[in-house]
């Protein structure tokens, strides 16, 4: 976890000052779609089911076992999580005007300027003025959810050490789940030659 947390140090540096637009302000119902669509988004879905199955031939926790079942069970405690977390972000978000949508880099950011802008959105969100600030409400609920999560986890998960690598791992998500969005369209449309869709601009 510290070796991935490390990578998005240089990557946020690397962030130009040209990468962000102003946006319009966000909308009560927008923040609904935003935790749905976060929820089913594909690097959400993959990532806790790569979780699940690392976790279930380790067989960690232990009382979860190495079956289909336990694999289940693992996926849908990350998934829980993942909406808690969300949810927590767009309701207390609302209350400091923050924006929790990734909008991409501005049009001719080089890669690694836009590689920078995904990192530092990671722990920045769009501010109601224009520019962004500090994603608080985003500090706030990846810690908050992960330690409601001990709620339904196993006891073996529920230490301080578990909660930290969960919290930590949660900002990781976050990171990819911007690279998803400010790099997939680039890939469908040169690469993979297909229209973009609705998930292209979480």
């Amino acid at each position: 976890m510290r070796f991935a947390l490390a990578l998005l140090i240089p990557a946020v540096l690397a962030a130009q000052t040209n990468s962000y637009t102003p946006h319009p302000e966000i909308t009560p119902q927008q923040r609904v779609q935003w935790v749905i669509e976060r929820t089913v988004m594909p690097t959400n879905l993959l990532g806790d089911a790569i979780g699940a199955g690392i976790g279930t031939g380790l067989d960690m926790p232990k009382e979860l076992g190495t079956h289909w079942t336990g694999f289940e069970k693992r996926y849908i405690n990350g998934l829980t999580t993942g909406l808690v977390q969300d949810t927590l972000e767009a309701g207390i978000g609302a209350a400091w005007h923050e924006d929790p949508r990734y909008f991409r880099a501005a049009s001719g950011t080089s890669f690694r300027g836009r590689l920078g802008h995904a990192a530092k959105m990671t722990f920045y969100s769009n501010g109601s003025g224009g520019g962004t600030q500090l994603a608080y409400a985003r500090f706030i609920a990846i810690p908050t959810a992960n330690a409601l999560s001990n709620t339904w986890r196993p006891d073996s998960e529920r230490d301080m050490g578990d909660l930290a690598l969960r919290t930590g791992m949660g900002f990781v998500a976050h990171f990819s789940g911007n690279v998803w969005t400010e790099f997939w369209p680039d890939v469908k449309k040169k690469v993979l030659h297909v229209k973009s869709s609705p998930f292209d601009g979480l």
